[in-house]
């Protein structure tokens, strides 16, 4: 764990520099003058509201997709075991960041929130997230509804950008949600959904920058995890 505590901290000084909770939200749909920052996103999130003005990411989505949608991944997660989550948080009693830099002395900057009290590792942000997509789709998929190739990037990118934003915001280490996408792709694996939910997964992992940002730091810490990622990967594309 010290290898992994070293990594993460050596990351978040790299996100402190490039400041990405100040960076508005990119997608390839929206094309707004002034679009919401990830700081402002997070604030809802933070509360558990995933979903809350999805809009701002993809207004191309039909409306009746749009409405409801924060209640949708509620939902999702509550019937696909995102729950587990806590199961996984008691057991490993990871401390926080800003817990393990008092601990070791380091600075950290951090935003406050009213969640972010529990164990950190897994992320339930991030793994809520990208499981509760994935049904989602699924379920969108029974009402006859298929999102075109930009809406299926946009959402993933969304699923992403939940994750990332525990991240930027110095609540979660990047680890953390390394650990989720692991339980994710486990657990959808072994789901009844559609392919293309599970396959959904992957693409939104390649739109993480947290994700990125591991994987091009080369940190040995990381590597037994990215591995794992890439075999769960290569079992879904079977």
């Amino acid at each position: 764990m010290k290898a992994l505590n070293e990594a993460d901290f050596m990351l978040f000084k790299l996100i402190r520099q490039k400041d990405f909770m100040a960076q508005d939200i990119r997608t390839l749909r929206t094309r707004q003058a002034a679009m919401p920052t990830h700081a402002e996103f997070l604030g809802n999130e933070d509360r558990g509201v995933i979903g809350q003005n999805y809009f701002d990411y993809d207004p191309t989505l039909p409306v009746e997709r749009l409405i409801g949608l924060e209640e949708n991944f509620r939902s999702a997660g509550a019937r696909n075991g995102t729950n587990i989550v806590l199961s996984f948080k008691y057991a490993l009693q990871r401390p926080r960041p800003y817990q393990m830099a008092t601990i070791l002395g380091v600075p950290h900057e951090f935003e406050q929130s009213v969640t972010a009290h529990t164990a950190a590792l897994p992320s339930g942000h991030c793994l809520q997230a990208s499981v509760g997509a994935a049904t989602i789709l699924g379920d969108w998929q029974k009402l006859g509804f298929q999102p075109n190739e930009r809406q299926l990037i946009t959402f993933a990118r969304f699923v992403a950008d939940v994750g990332d934003r525990r991240v930027f915001a110095g609540l979660h280490y990047p680890s953390d949600n390394l650990a989720s996408w692991i339980v994710a792709l486990r657990l959808i694996s072994r789901l009844s959904l559609p392919r293309e939910s599970t396959s959904f997964l992957l693409t939104a992992l390649e739109q993480s920058v947290v994700y990125k940002l591991m994987v091009s730091s080369k940190s040995v810490a990381y590597i037994p995890a990215i591995n794992k990622i890439a075999q769960l990967a290569a079992e879904i594309e079977k």
